[in-house]
């Protein structure tokens, strides 16, 4: 698991002390960046599926 996800699970034990890690990190930079890279990676792994998915032709 990445870490950036993993630190997101182990947000805490009490309540809400997860939900509030979630909410700092999301709005740090470096975090956002490595989910925005994960994301496009993700995609471009599943790039035919999305496609075929969505109905429209690929770039060459």
């Amino acid at each position: 698991m990445h870490p950036a996800i993993s630190s997101l699970r182990s947000g805490g034990t009490e309540r809400g002390a997860g939900s509030t890690a979630a909410s700092y990190l999301l709005f740090a930079h470096r975090f956002v960046e490595t989910f925005i890279a994960l994301g496009y990676r993700d995609a471009m792994w599943q790039r035919d599926d999305i496609t075929r998915f969505l109905g429209v032709a690929t770039p060459d």
